[in-house]
């Protein structure tokens, strides 16, 4: 950060572009999955009747991703030290997975709103052709406070001297 901020660039276009690289990777990487699961999928033998839900379902783990992604921005910002990020990541997981689990335990929608492995349920695109759109909303609005709040954190902070 200390290299960065030495340049003659502002804080938001650094920020700007460190989250256009991270979104190009994650859209790489879903791009190649979508391709190999449509492989797949037509490898299989299977006829390929239900394409646009099979896509969807497949996006789900982009825009998943994405709220991962917001999570760990914000994190990564706050934090005053960033010791093992395996860690952390390997932290996220399991809180996402444990409020899933406690989802399917429970059957509360409620619970549902705080699991964000829950907003995109595959299972709603087979049935429905779609996602649930209060589950799209709510994470769409973690999504835009998450980077909001790091943008502003970011642009405010002082970089302390190592």
């Amino acid at each position: 950060v200390d290299f960065l901020l030495a340049k003659p660039v502002s804080r938001s276009w650094i920020f700007t572009t460190k989250l256009l690289s991270v979104l190009t990777l994650i859209a790489v990487l879903n791009i190649l999955f979508i391709a190999v699961t449509m492989m797949l999928f037509k490898g299989s033998g299977d006829e390929l009747t239900q394409s646009g839900e099979l896509i969807w379902a497949a996006c789900a783990l982009f825009f998943t991703q994405l709220v991962f992604m917001s999570f760990g921005i914000v994190f990564a910002i706050f934090a005053k030290k960033v010791r093992s990020v395996p860690g952390i990541a390997t932290a996220f997981g399991i809180g996402g997975f444990i409020l899933m689990a406690l989802h399917n335990l429970l059957e509360k929608d409620v619970v549902r709103f705080i699991a964000p492995l829950n907003y995109f349920s595959t299972e709603a695109v087979f049935l429905t052709g779609g996602y649930e759109p209060r589950y799209v909303v709510t994470a769409a609005v973690v999504f835009a406070v998450c980077l909001g709040l790091a943008l502003y954190k970011f642009l405010r902070s002082d970089t302390p001297a190592a």
